[in-house]
């Protein structure tokens, strides 16, 4: 697993200060000191401005006298020493305050206390706690009556009112700690539980109570005891397994147990459990009670081996990096198999031209700014079971210099290419070819190009071996490219002025990234619960961390995931981050590509939507559908700054442009469409795109779109810049596929939607394909530039039979357009999109499999080729466990179409998701809903 550090949110760079001279760190000694903050006695919310007062007591096991520090940030401004002392706090931000002793003889405290403050700019909301029921979730049958109390708080000490409504009776409130409300009525409600301040602070709790009829068979209700979330065991060592189990209607519930390893055993305490192998696990329980009612619980836990030295790694920069004088350079680490939050940690900074070094002990520094010279970052760490092992990362290597125009004068052949870092090269001069090479240490690297000049010049991404990767002509000003996913080896970039022009400047950086995710809609409130999915449909185990951002891109929380072969993880947000009220957006961070989604539920369960996770950043992300049509639509969009970058974004709808707030390192702007336009979206704003002005690939986003008129349809979109950079796909002829039209034209209507994001006119093909995979019809489209077709299936496939005898559509010449397409029911219950994606592959994957109880599952694979094809189905659990496996033949450019339970006979409720794999390129998607025909959903297969 991969346990990364918290980031602190500190505003600019921390610039080098104080050196000292040299030598290393003295991590630890025998008999070092411990340390203990007293005051304050836990996390602290205090409003800007305001100073607070600290004391901490450390005792040494030798008697030595210590000397007690305190760390407020990376810079020597913010090191303070002393028992006791005070800080003012005049930035609004997240402080992750250190406190360790050092001792006469040197040896510092390996593990350092530490307390979260929390520095308001303006009012401290005030805090609701419901206290009984405790359960989130009851079960009541019609006609019984449930008792609730809370209490209400302010850090202000203003007047709080607390407030008791139904979400279905918004309207009807009742003022005090205590209410009763009585269920009549079949279905699910919510009660809300709100404390407002004199400021117009506002804050909430909830409870979800489901009501059946008298004779409906109400669900079990289990929770796991032991072990709890986060317990460390040593390997081989026993583990207790207790669960509490109930029936509200007396059915014998049948409960199995299964780790990330594998089946465990059944009942509410099985026998114990002993892994042998170090690492995160997910243990969860299952319940069912012969009904079809069913209840599942999980918790992580950690396996720890004392004799193995986990890994402590740089994770920014990813190698070593070249700057120029005065620039940043931003910080983070990661240290594999365990959590060391409570642990001594610290980045060395050593100068190595004037023999100095700086230590900076914050978890996270952010970004470091350097004068001219050659500087050498290591990250050290106590082991995290044992105080008496130092670890070590390997090395960075930082050269701060300035490009002479004359720096590179050799390099103007392919053969000839310069070995470069990561880093800005500014100020060179073009004549001629220049060619760099640039080492990719590790796998699966996205790597990011920007380049900068006054005038357009060529240029070419080759490897080593000669390959074209990427090519073209870049615009005059900033220009910038990525490269997907690239293996370990080189790449040769190379530029060349056009029109025999020479003498040209012309400057460009190169940087690379992890493989990642940004789910960036993980709302979790008092009307919608957000659960994340992430999967590994790779044959073998992949690292990853789970980061939880505040709007402001201050770091919520960070959870360490450890992937077997083949597994499935899938938690609540409210699981993963135990303030998920202020979680606004997620990155997964990973040592290899993974599939992820996120899934958002109304608490009453009238409405739902799932998102796919975003793999890649982009300039330039692009809406595909803003609803003009404002009083009966609602459109929303999230689009976050994924990266440490400040970033200046706008958002371009038709005629209108509007400057998003998402300029900090990982913030998000939220905002409804009508809100962000001032109030009118015109005709011409049925499409947008988000762009950044500074080229830093950057962007992130998702929208949602939903009735405003009484009906409760809503739906998802992750959104994308519309190109084709990832290797593991493949792209025939431009091409977009719609993979499904729904026959029963008497309940579904289809939609579908294409964009031209161009400035040119684009002349698409359609062909429509039916049952055996015939070729119904064909017909040209004519799509001019920036504009938009968008039109039921009915209406846009009349002249070619309509959607009765149509199974799915492949837009052909689609360059430069992006499309989507929707699913809605007549009475206006349900809806669902996805993109209509242009990625194909022989292996695909349906993130999403929740059988049993309320949810039913469909699948469709298109065989695109002209040639027939074996689709073999694999059902998998959360474990890596294939509990099934299935095989359709295909024939050229047919369908199929299935429920999961034609698939696979019973499958079992720890199925978590499905594999699709075939001889031959193949798309599809996964359709999603609840036996009730309230919500549906869908997720493209990828």
């Amino acid at each position: 697993m991969i346990i990364a550090f918290l980031f602190l949110a500190t505003q600019g760079a921390v610039p080098l200060q104080s050196w000292g001279a040299p030598g290393a760190p003295a991590m630890h000694k025998e008999g070092a000191p411990d340390t203990q903050i007293i005051a304050p006695n836990g996390p602290t919310k205090v409003r800007l401005g305001t100073t607070l007062e600290f004391e901490a007591v450390a005792t040494d096991p030798e008697g030595d006298a210590v000397t007690i520090f305190w760390e407020f940030c990376g810079e020597s401004s913010c090191i303070l020493t002393g028992e006791r002392i005070s800080y003012t706090f005049d930035t609004a931000a997240i402080y992750n305050v250190i406190c360790y002793a050092v001792d006469e003889a040197g040896a510092e405290d390996p593990s350092p206390d530490r307390v979260r403050i929390e520095v308001f700019e303006g009012n401290i909301p005030p805090v609701a706690i419901i206290h009984s029921p405790e359960q989130r979730q009851l079960s009541v049958r019609t006609g019984e009556s449930v008792h609730f109390s809370g209490s209400v708080g302010d850090l202000d000490s203003e007047e709080v009112t607390p407030i008791w409504r139904l979400a279905s009776d918004p309207q009807t409130t009742i003022v005090g700690n205590e209410s009763t409300f009585r269920f009549d009525q079949r279905g699910t409600e919510v009660v809300v539980f709100s404390a407002v301040d004199s400021d117009g602070g506002r804050a909430a709790d909830f409870r979800i109570i489901r009501v059946f009829g008298a004779q409906e068979n109400r669900p079990p209700m289990v929770a796991i005891q032991s072990p709890t979330s986060g317990q460390v065991f040593q390997v081989r060592e026993e583990i207790n397994l207790q669960a509490l189990a109930s029936d509200p209607d007396g059915d014998p519930l049948s409960m199995r147990w299964w780790t990330t390893s594998g089946f465990v055993g059944t009942g509410p305490n099985p026998q114990n459990l002993a892994i042998g192998r170090p690492g995160r696990y997910q243990l969860q329980l299952f319940a069912t009670d012969g009904n079809g009612g069913h209840a599942r619980d999980s918790v992580q836990i950690v396996v720890m081996d004392p004799d193995v030295r986990p890994d402590v790694v740089i994770v920014r920069p990813r190698a070593d990096v070249r700057v120029l004088p005065g620039q940043a350079v931003f910080f983070e680490g990661v240290v594999k198999d365990a959590s060391f939050a409570a642990k001594y940690f610290v980045w060395v900074i050593q100068d190595m031209v004037r023999g100095t070094f700086r230590r900076i002990r914050q978890d996270t520094p952010g970004w470091v700014r350097f004068s001219e010279g050659i500087y050498q970052v290591n990250l050290f760490a106590v082991h995290p079971f044992r105080d008496d092992v130092v670890l070590a990362s390997e090395p960075r290597r930082i050269v701060v210099k300035s490009v002479g125009r004359d720096e590179f004068l050799g390099n103007d052949r392919f053969d000839r290419a310069a070995v470069v870092a990561e880093g800005q090269y500014d100020g060179i001069a073009l004549q001629g070819g220049r060619f760099f090479r640039l080492p990719i240490p590790s796998k699966n690297q996205d790597v990011h190009l920007t380049v900068s000049a006054a005038e357009p010049i060529g240029y070419r991404i080759q490897r080593i071996n000669g390959q074209i990767l990427r090519e073209g002509v870049t615009r005059a000003g900033s220009f910038s490219t990525q490269l997907r996913r690239m293996p370990v080896g080189e790449l040769v970039m190379g530029f060349i002025p056009l029109g025999g022009k020479r003498d040209l400047d012309f400057g460009f950086g190169v940087r690379t990234l992890n493989p990642a995710l940004y789910l960036t809609d993980v709302r979790a409130n008092e009307s919608y619960g957000a659960l994340v999915g992430i999967v590994n449909p790779l044959q073998e185990t992949v690292f990853a961390e789970c980061i939880g951002y505040r709007d402001d891109g201050s770091v919520l929380g960070k959870v360490p995931l450890e992937l077997s072969p083949m597994s499935r993880f899938s938690a609540p947000v409210v699981d993963l981050f135990p303030n998920a009220l202020n979680l606004a957006w997620v990155r997964i961070d990973a040592t290899s590509p993974l599939q992820g989604y996120s899934l958002i539920t109304s608490h009453d369960s009238q409405e739902a939507f799932a998102v796919s996770g975003v793999g890649k950043l982009s300039s330039e992300v692009l809406v595909p559908h803003i609803a003009t049509k404002t009083e009966q639509w609602y459109t929303q969009a999230h689009v976050v700054n994924g990266s440490p970058d400040l970033v200046s974004a706008v958002l371009f709808a038709g005629e209108q442009t509007e400057l998003l707030s998402n300029e900090s390192g990982f913030s998000i702007d939220q905002f409804d469409f009508l809100d962000k336009l001032g109030g009118t979206v015109g005709t011409e704003a049925d499409w947008g795109a988000f762009a950044e002005s500074t080229d830093l690939i950057a962007l992130a986003g998702s929208e949602v779109f939903g009735k405003v008129d009484g009906n409760r349809q809503i739906a998802g979109l992750s959104l994308n810049d519309g190109r084709i950079d990832n290797p593991n796909f493949f792209n025939l002829d431009k091409s977009l596929y719609f993979t499904h039209i729904a026959r029963d034209t008497q309940q579904f209507w289809t939609g579908l939607a294409m964009v031209n994001f161009s400035s040119e006119s684009r002349n698409l093909n359609l062909s429509a394909y039916g049952p055996g995979g015939a070729l119904v019809g064909q017909k040209n489209l004519a799509l001019g530039p920036k504009g938009k077709i968008v039109d039921t299936a009915e209406g846009l496939l009349a002249d070619l039979g309509g959607p009765q005898s149509i199974d799915w559509v492949e837009i052909r010449g689609a360059e430069d357009v992006v499309g989507y397409e929707l699913f809605g029911t007549h009475d206006n219950k349900r809806l669902a999109g996805f993109e209509a994606g242009p990625q194909l592959a022989n292996q695909i994957c349906f993130p999403h499999i929740q059988t049993g109880g309320d949810q039913w599952h469909g699948v469709a694979v298109v065989n695109v080729t002209d040639q027939p094809i074996n689709v073999q189905f694999k059902l998998y659990g959360d474990a890596g466990q294939m509990f099934a496996e299935s095989t359709r033949s295909l024939a050229a450019r047919e369908k199929t179409v299935a429920l999961l339970s034609d698939l696979f006979e019973n499958p079992p409720v720890e199925a978590g998701w499905l594999l699709a794999e075939s001889d031959g390129l193949i798309a599809g998607f996964l359709l999603f809903g609840d036996l009730a025909g309230q919500t549906m959903s869908a997720l493209r297969a990828e």
